[in-house]
């Protein structure tokens, strides 16, 4: 079975969506799943917040973190927004992994 998998780069998609032999086939929204206006806005939010978790000014890049406890837990709660509603749609077809 493939699987989805949200992890969390600088700059990229948190969907990752893999094979049933554990390649990467893309990051990015699952085939089908691109016109989901939920599931892009979720996207585009937590990458958004997850990006603005570091400083790149072209001289320095350095992770700064969460300004409080209340940030961390309303990204950890959008997280798992995404994740019920990737489970939701196409839990049939991947596995999800957060």
């Amino acid at each position: 079975m493939k699987r989805i998998r949200i992890s969390f780069e600088y700059q990229c998609c948190p969907v990752w969506v893999y094979d049933e032999a554990g390649h990467l086939l893309y990051n990015g929204l699952p085939d089908g799943m691109q016109d989901d206006k939920v599931l892009a806005a979720l996207c585009a939010d937590l990458q958004y917040t997850y990006d603005a978790l570091f400083v790149d000014d072209g001289k320095v890049f350095a992770y700064l973190g969460f300004a409080s406890e209340a940030e961390r837990d309303s990204f950890e709660k959008l997280v798992a927004v995404l994740r019920d509603r990737l489970a939701a749609i196409c839990g049939d077809r991947y596995r999800i992994e957060a």
